[in-house]
């Protein structure tokens, strides 16, 4: 219990700071926009949002901290298991109907050409995509400048964001109704189970 109020203690810090996790991941831990996050970088970064002595307890929770080596990064999932696996089911829904290509992904969204668009814009187009997680929690973390406007170039940043690498060869073909379910066990991102227990839908 002691760990998992420490890790909603970080979320809560990172929500109130910048609104969202994924939000306050590019702005405060992945300013090289690699998908992840040096140790020191995130002990500075827990120091700086309250968590002064925390920041070594959090690492050993997740597994990653290492005396030795000092080489295991901190990825999002680490920091926001619940929103990443957000991304984990958006991933899902970009392989399946559009063999992961961002392009033509955000020419579906994007339909004015505008290089930009609303909350409304992308709630109406993830409806459409029958995406069945939280569309307002993926916009708010995109929205990296929070102005209400998702851009192209935040749309892009998805790969990197999450650590997503190209589909596989031969995957690009979109699933059949009957095969909506293929390749989510091959998805990377969050593990099925957190903590022992079925990762639970975040607070909307």
């Amino acid at each position: 219990a002691a760990l998992a109020d420490l890790h909603e203690r970080l979320r809560r810090a990172l929500v109130d700071r910048h609104g969202s996790c994924l939000r306050a991941w590019r702005i405060e831990f992945d300013l090289g926009s690699t998908g992840q996050c040096a140790q020191a970088d995130f002990l500075r970064i827990c120091r700086r949002v309250g968590l002064e002595g925390e920041g070594h307890q959090l690492l050993t929770s997740l597994g990653l901290e290492d005396t030795e080596r000092g080489a295991a990064v901190v990825r999002f999932r680490d920091v926001a298991p619940k929103e990443a696996h957000n991304l984990q089911l958006l991933e899902g829904i970009l392989r399946r109907r559009f063999g992961f290509d961002l392009d033509r992904a955000w020419a579906s969204i994007d339909i004015k050409r505008q290089r930009s668009v609303s909350e409304k814009t992308w709630n109406c187009a993830l409806r459409d995509w029958h995406f069945t997680g939280s569309p307002k929690h993926v916009f708010n973390g995109l929205d990296r400048s929070g102005i209400g406007r998702l851009q192209y170039q935040d749309f892009m940043c998805l790969k990197r964001l999450s650590g997503w690498s190209a589909p596989p060869a031969g995957s690009t073909k979109v699933d059949s109704p009957k095969g909506v379910n293929k390749g989510i066990e091959s998805l990377q991102g969050v593990p099925a189970e957190i903590g022992g227990k079925l990762a639970a839908p975040f607070p909307r």
